[in-house]
């Protein structure tokens, strides 16, 4: 339940912000953590490491995204979800993140943009080409172990031909 309640809170001082206030800038040091901790999310999926990959998260770190139905819920939660994902993939398959933009919500608390590309071996196996293209945005919170994601949402976004 107190995990409901904070999830709440976040969104109505997201919302409240992001109606009334704008959005502030993000310190220099906040943008290079945050910067580190999409590589380390990267590195971690493209290395196929679900234990890393969870730890990019806070402990009630929710993620939610197509095709699932259903958001996975708490870092192990996601950790197990991820065994299973990333050891189906073939070691071509490749996650690459592009931050659009981040946004300071409120002390300690931040709104990210972004983009992940899927990146695998075309069947020439001579280029590499996007698999898959997704969009999202994540509610990230500053803790004692650093920047962790608190709430991930991503969708897919039509491929556009080349």
């Amino acid at each position: 339940m107190r995990s409901l309640s904070v999830r709440i809170f976040l969104w109505t001082l997201l919302v409240f912000s992001l109606t009334t206030l704008g959005c502030a800038q993000v310190a220099s040091e906040d943008e290079q953590a945050i910067r580190a901790l999409t590589q380390e999310f990267d590195a971690a999926w493209n290395a196929r490491d679900a234990g890393r990959f969870s730890a990019c998260f806070t402990e009630d770190g929710e993620m939610w995204f197509r095709p699932f139905d259903e958001p996975m819920r708490g870092r192990d939660q996601i950790r197990k979800s991820y065994l299973q994902i990333l050891s189906g993939l073939t070691p071509d398959i490749k996650h690459v993140t592009v931050i659009e933009a981040t946004h300071a919500v409120a002390p300690g608390v931040l709104l990210l943009d972004g983009k992940a590309d899927i990146l695998a071996s075309a069947p020439s196996g001579n280029e590499t080409i996007t698999a898959r293209r997704y969009s999202g945005m994540a509610i990230l919170l500053k803790t004692a172990q650093g920047w962790r994601i608190l709430f991930f949402r991503a969708w897919s976004v039509p491929k556009i031909p080349d």
